[in-house]
Formats: C-alpha cells, structure tokens, sequence
C-alpha cells in the first residue's frame, strides 16, 4: 500500500505527465503482493468509518482550481493522514491527474508541451476532456510547482460509475489498478463494493449552470415596473387593463420558473461514457458507437457480443472489441462477435484457453489486433461466411494468426 500511496500523490502532485511519475510505472508483483495485505491491515484498522459510494466534485461555484505547493517528497506522500489533509480543490486536482495519468479515464489535448533531455515533462498546457459531447471540459497549466484546472467553459453534471472492470482497458497492470479506489477511500472516504466483491464508486462532476450566464446581469423586469409605474402616475388604466397587466405578469412569472427546471433537466442528464449492461462493461467511443471492454464475471462460459446495446434510453451500435476484452477468460467456451463489429483488439481473447468456438457475424470486420487469438484451445475454430472467408484469413494472417482455422458459414 505504501508504495501505491507514494505513486498515486507523486502523480497527481505534479499532473498525469510529470516526470516524477514515471519512476513507478515498473512495478512488480511482489509489490501487488504488500499492496494486497496492506489493504487488509488497513481496512481493518478503519474499521470505525463511514464511507459512502461517491466521488463527487464541484466546480459549480469556483471554477478555476489551483495547486501551488512545491511537490512533497516521498517520505511525506508514504501516509493516508496527508492525503486526507489535503484541500477540495487540492484532491480534486490530484485524483483526476492520478487517473488520467495510470487508468487513462479522460483524453487529453495538450496546446503546449515542454520536455528536457530525458523526455520528462517540464510544463505543459491544455484541454482534459470529460465528455466532448457535452463541452466538459477542463482547460489546465501545469509546470513543477503548480497546477490550475479552469472548468469555465464546461456546464451540466458528469457521471460515472468505476469498477475495475471499466478501467482495466486503460491501465497498464493489476496494481495501477487499485490506486483509484485507494485515493478514492483515502481523500472522499469513497469505498463499496458489489455482492460479488467488486470494488466500484460513481464519480459525480458538477460543473453547474453555464458560467457565462450565471454572471451575467438580466435585470429586464426593472425596467418593467417603471414602466408601470408611469403609465399609473400619467393615465390610469381602467380595471380590465390593469387585470389583463397583472395576467400578463403572472404568466411570465410562472414561465421562468418552468423554462429554469428544463435547462436544469438538461444539465443533469448528463450520458454516461462508460456503464455495464447485462454483465459487459461498455465504453463510448463515437456518437451512438461503443466499444465492448469485458465482462463482469471473469469465469463465463459463453460471451455475445451483441449488435447494440442501450443505456440511458439511447441505443449505441457495438463497432469494436478492446484489447484484451476476454484475455484470461478460464471457462470461456464460445464467443459470438455482433454484426456491427469493425474491429477486434491485440489479445481480445488471448489466453482464454477453453475456448474452442468463436462466430464472427460482422461483414464490416476491418482489422484484427496482434495474438487476438493467442493460447486458446487448440481445436479453435472461428466461423464466419463465406462472403468474408478470404478477406477475414488475410486479417488473421496479418495479425499473427495464420494457424488458427477459418469455417466458412451461411452464404
């Protein structure tokens, strides 16, 4: 566990780039080992605490965040005590560069981007995009001692839930893995899990109401009364004026409210980028295009990748399985591959060595990733039709897996 403190603040410290990050990133299993037992002790020793399942920040009141103190040292990062002493803005700052930086959860746009000689990262600036669909986004200036995140541009709430399974496509190894549900617990006293054990959390971004709107000054009913006003002093309205006025006013009155509650609806109903539907973990990709990430249950036996999915009440096409999307798979037997499929990622089942059946349906398969197939039962047979038998061999072949046998299916 110390040594995971250690990576997570020195990464967030000095953002997702910054050089003293990238000393940790060749971690071994021993060290997932000592992760594992000091999570134990620790948990035991937080016996007494209160957590909650979310990780929610704001920026809905004060839109520009900094972090100005000179990075700490190792030895200071090796304790929970200072992440907790830390300040809202503070961990906010430190938990979205910690995730971008291991897990890869946000796409970042950099403006500039200074190196030294050995690649390291001096300063940099740029564009954190939470939701491109939604214009969340973050505008950052980073440098060795200070980081600044400017939310002014974005509006609406951002929400998502995190489980292992939806960053395991992002991250590099099982111990990066850990580190945000360990900054979760540590600086939002965020920690669940599922029945079946799985740690998760939602993480909730305010942004609020349009920043421009929100300062801008609308005094429009001012002039209104004054004009009422006048009008009273000068020529008296007859009866039926003045209760056709006050109607008339009335409706406004009772509009604004209506028109402020769908612009807050809006706001709210913030898509999710990522989500589970039946068991498989999704990621949104394009405009009503996912990628299939995995599934949530590890010891499956049979996997269909369907053709769509919906979520929200919006349908998304499935075009692409991720990188090792069903590696490892112990009980996986048989995989179907949906209509909609463009491409197939390195090592999407590598490994899953029971597997001796998959069906591609897709006629629009493009691409097929390095070993996608590798270490699998060796009477593998993957069907598919024999309009597509001829082109999808040539994929195989290009991606290293000339061996594997081709069925010819349908027309």
């Amino acid at each position: 566990m110390k040594k995971v403190v250690k990576r997570i603040c020195n990464t967030l410290m000095a953002f997702a780039v910054a050089t003293s990050m990238l000393s940790f990133v060749g971690t071994q299993a021993s060290a997932a080992e000592e992760v594992n037992d000091t999570v134990v002790e620790e948990a035991n020793d937080t016996v007494e605490e209160v957590y909650t399942d979310t990780v929610e920040m704001d920026f809905s009141e004060n839109r520009i965040y900094r972090y100005n103190k000179e990075q700490p040292s190792s030895e200071d990062l090796d304790n929970d005590v200072l992440l907790r002493s830390l300040s809202p803005e503070e961990k906010n700052i430190v938990f979205i560069n910690a995730m971008n930086y291991y897990n890869n959860l946000f796409t970042i746009s950099y403006d500039r981007k200074t190196q030294d000689s050995n690649g390291n990262v001096i300063n940099a600036e740029g564009d954190i995009i939470i939701d491109s669909q939604k214009g969340q986004i973050i505008h950052f200036t980073t440098d060795k001692n200070a980081t600044e995140f400017d939310a002014k541009a974005a509006s609406g709430v951002f929400k998502t839930v995190i489980t292992r399974s939806s960053l395991r496509a992002g991250t590099k190894n099982d111990v990066d893995l850990e580190m945000p549900f360990f900054g979760a617990q540590y600086m939002y006293n965020a920690k669940a899990s599922t029945e079946d054990g799985e740690p998760y959390f939602i993480l909730i971004i305010n942004f609020g109401e349009n920043y421009k709107k929100s300062k801008e000054e609308t005094p429009a009913p001012a002039p209104a009364k004054e004009e009422e006003k006048t009008t009273k002093e000068e020529t008296p309205a007859p009866s039926t004026e003045k209760k056709e006025n006050q109607q008339k006013a009335t409706e406004t009155e009772q509009k604004a409210p209506e028109t402020e509650k769908k612009a807050e609806t809006v706001e709210t109903a913030a898509l999710d980028t990522e989500f589970e539907e039946n068991g498989y973990s999704y990621k949104v990709t394009a405009d009503g295009e996912v990628s299939f990430v995995t599934v949530t249950d590890k010891k499956v036996k049979s996997v269909n990748i369907p053709d769509s999915v919906t979520h929200q009440n919006v349908e998304y096409k499935v075009t692409s399985v991720a990188d090792k999307a069903l590696y490892n798979c112990s009980k996986l037997k048989s995989v179907t591959v949906g209509a909609n499929v463009k491409t197939i990622g390195a090592s999407a089942f590598a490994k899953s060595k029971k597997l001796k059946t998959v069906t591609i349906k897709s006629a629009s398969l493009t691409s097929i990733g390095k070993k996608a197939f590798s270490k699998n039962d060796k009477k593998l047979v993957v069907k598919v039709s024999k309009a597509n038998y001829k082109k999808y061999k040539k994929l195989m072949k290009k991606s290293g897996m000339s061996s594997v046998k081709l069925k010819k299916i349908g027309k």
